[in-house]
Parts: structure tokens; sequence; C-alpha cells
């Protein structure tokens, strides 16, 4: 052993959550899936409004000047910053519902997929807000901002195994 002492072998300890290193490969895949197209739908909505503008899209003044639509743009406007700024609380009660089943998460990856889901459309709120903004007064620069904070926001609810564990942690 050339002098080396061997550390004892520690007792391995069941891990609190190990069922979800089971979950099948086709969950992962399901829920990867959702959450990438969670996350292309911002994008898509910025290209769609790009290609739109580039072919001629445009809104005359006369049309979006006026009281009534600069209230309907306020409105979409805080509706895409609500959800920005309150995300955390609403992905909270997804994941309430979404893990629901009385006795913990029974079926995590039908929960995962669900809260991923959930969380994703939640999301896409921010975009389709500012997308509809653009259909009324051609802002482009204004959907741009909104998509770069979508994304942004995303990341961090895009599926993992670290994201599973903690919110079954939180759950449980």
């Amino acid at each position: 052993m050339c002098g080396r002492i061997l550390p004892a072998m520690k007792k391995q300890e069941p891990q609190p959550y190990a069922h979800t290193m089971a979950l099948a490969a086709k969950d992962w895949t399901a829920l990867h899936l959702a959450g990438g197209l969670s996350f292309l739908t911002p994008i898509v909505l910025y290209l769609v409004a790009f290609f739109m503008r580039r072919s001629g899209y445009a809104i005359p003044e006369s049309r979006y000047d006026t009281p009534v639509m600069h209230w309907v743009m306020y409105i979409l406007f805080a509706i895409g910053t609500v959800v920005f700024f309150f995300s955390d609380g609403m992905a909270d009660f997804i994941q309430r519902r979404a893990f629901r089943t009385g006795q913990g998460a029974a079926n995590p990856a039908r929960g995962y997929l669900i809260y991923t889901i959930g969380t994703g459309c939640l999301l896409d709120l921010i975009t389709i807000s500012a997308f509809i903004g653009f259909l009324i007064c051609g802002n482009l620069i204004w959907l741009g901002l909104f998509v770069l904070l979508q994304c942004g926001l995303q990341i961090k609810y895009l599926p993992t195994q670290k994201r599973l564990e903690r919110l079954l942690a939180r759950e449980g």
C-alpha cells in the first residue's frame, strides 16, 4: 500500500429522491422537447416579426396614435412585465398543482412535464404580448427586448435533473 491508509468505506445512504434517477429516457426526451419548444417560441415570433417588417409590414401612425391604442399597448406592456417580475411566484403555483397527489410526487415525470409546459406557456405570455404590440405599432425593438428578457428567464426553467430534485425536495 506504499504507506497510504485507505479511508474507511462510508456506508452509502440512500438519496432522498433516488427515484428521480429512474426516469425513463423517453420521459427526459419529452421534457427536453417541451422545454426546447417553449424556448424557441420567442425566437420564432421575433423571426416572424422581422420578416414581416422586411416584407413591408407597417402600421399607419393614425391607426396607432390614438388614446385607446396607447392604453392597449400599456396593458400589453404590463402583462409582459408582470409575468417577468412575478414568474417565480407563478411558477410555484404551477408546481403546487403539477405535483399535487396527496402523498408526494407519485409520478415525477408526469408532474415535471406538466410543470415544464405550464411555466413555458406562462413565460410565452411575455413575448406573445410583445408580438401583439408589434402588430399594433410595428415596434420591432420592443419585441426584441421582450424576447431577450424571456430567453434569459427561460433558461432558469429548462428541465434538468437538478431542478427536478429541488422541486421534489420543496414539495416533500
